[in-house]
């Protein structure tokens, strides 16, 4: 569990410049969600104003996400792929002009917080230590990690790359190199700046191996024979992560996606560029809130790291009683916000008590010393870095729970939980539960109008 969601060199983002986000929708704009792709007002100010701009950072070098040729980064740089394609989509509703900005992935946590662009689409892979610095959108796609041998003899199932003398080529300072370190901590890792120069590590026998994902590989295999595949040995959902200022960019881009997936437009766009569409589709509201409480529970380890340093207890009786009811109280004003149907209170309290107890469940089973590479500098604090990021989690959370179906098939959510939280940590038992809490919002109705709500929720 901690292999997956530990952090390496956290100090860096955490000492990095926070910057005042520049408004690029201009000074004011409050953003009210409308479940359809037009007519929010940031449209409609982007249509008064003229188009705004709307900075994206993309790498240009993880097919099928984000492709580009050549290096002539500026005006003429047009990068390719199933995010630039929703990207265009969404400037195009929003009547925004998008300016690309290039980064390199072992820099992409320092530009986003040294405000080199607004959003980062480049298939983002989702991570505890990111969800510190930014605002994740719904998922849009899932991988896995795969590893591409050519010695199909040797290395004939994924164990048999975690040994000593085994080489493994993996892009440097991404969400891959994390993995591969994690997976297979025998073995000797060479990471690579440039992600399309890792396959010909493998094609020139420098490597034994190389990690890609379930998406990117074929496009390493296309006209090369020989090689086979291992894995995937991870789930891994890809989002956009927004700039921590522009939480109105991210709700706005939220309803969005969430709308673009019910009516096709994602699944148009998948089949284009991913070469099928998705099913599951992620973007939907209950795989969207699955993927949201495995983003939450991605962070239990750090918050038990915390707590530990501190001297505090993973029990806390009288927090837990007020961030449930505050948490609560967030759905039922979104709701109220949004003119949604409200979930009642019953459903939604006994939903987050789950949410704690599979919380602390992950806590209790933290590791009492993590591995020197995926130690940041200094312990995290519980207040200042983590619970923002659980707000934030926390009101995407409440966002979500008001847009769930009507009526959901219980044993459709139950394959969906075990899907989407099959690396969680958790047990069956535990991801069942998680289901049915789900199942039970969505079935249940309001009984009373929704009450004013704290501003933070969410921060165990």
């Amino acid at each position: 569990m901690w292999a997956q969601g530990s952090i390496a060199a956290l100090e860096e983002h955490m000492n990095a410049e926070r910057s005042i986000c520049q408004r690029v929708y201009g000074l004011g704009i409050l953003i009210a969600v409308v479940g359809g792709l037009a007519g929010s007002p940031l449209a409609s100010a982007a249509q008064e104003q003229g188009p705004a701009v709307l900075r994206v950072g993309t790498s240009g070098d993880y097919a099928p996400f984000s492709m580009a040729y050549g290096n002539n980064v500026g005006t003429s740089w047009k990068p390719q792929g199933f995010d630039i394609a929703v990207a265009e989509t969404y400037a195009r509703d929003r009547n925004l002009k998008i300016e690309w900005v290039q980064f390199q992935w072992p820099h992409l946590r320092r530009d986003l917080a040294r405000n080199r662009f607004d959003i980062a689409m480049s298939g983002v892979t989702q991570r505890p230590e990111r969800s510190l610095i930014g605002h994740y959108t719904v998922p849009v796609a899932a991988t896995g990690a795969v590893a591409l041998v050519r010695d199909g003899r040797r290395f004939s199932k994924t164990e048999d790359l975690n040994h000593t003398g085994v080489t493994i080529g993996v892009n440097r300072g991404g969400h891959l190199e994390r993995v591969t370190r994690g997976r297979f901590p025998n073995a000797t890792i060479r990471a690579v700046t440039g992600n399309e120069t890792v396959p010909m590590l493998l094609i020139d026998g420098e490597v034994d191996a190389v990690v890609s994902d379930t998406l990117e590989a074929p496009h390493w295999q296309l006209g090369r024979s020989g090689i086979s595949r291992l894995g995937p040995f991870s789930r891994d959902e890809k989002s956009y992560l927004v700039q921590l200022d522009r939480a109105d960019l991210a709700r706005d881009l939220n309803a969005w996606l969430i709308a673009a997936e019910a009516d096709g437009t994602l699944n148009q766009l998948r089949k284009t560029h991913l070469g099928r569409p998705s099913r599951p589709q992620p973007a939907a509201p209950t795989m969207a809130l699955l993927s949201n409480v495995a983003e939450r529970l991605s962070l239990m380890p750090l918050v038990a790291a915390s707590k530990k340093a501190s001297g505090r207890a993973i029990e806390d009786p009288e927090r837990e009683k007020t961030v449930l009811q505050a948490a609560t109280r967030a759905v039922r004003k979104d709701a109220e916000r949004e003119g949604a149907r409200s979930p009642s209170r019953a459903a939604l309290e006994n939903f987050f008590r789950i949410q704690m107890d599979a919380a602390k469940a992950i806590q209790r089973a933290a590791p009492e010393e993590t591995p020197r590479e995926a130690s940041p500098a200094r312990p995290l604090d519980l207040d200042s870095d983590l619970r923002p990021a659980l707000d934030r989690i926390g009101s995407r959370m409440a966002f979500l729970l008001t847009r769930l179906p009507a009526k959901l098939d219980p044993a459709q959510v139950q394959r969906e939980a075990t899907e989407v939280l099959a690396f969680s940590g958790l047990d069956s038992s535990q991801i069942d539960a998680i289901a049915e809490s789900i199942v039970a919002v969505a079935h249940s109705e309001d009984e009373a109008e929704a009450r004013a709500v704290p501003s933070r929720v969410l921060s165990q």
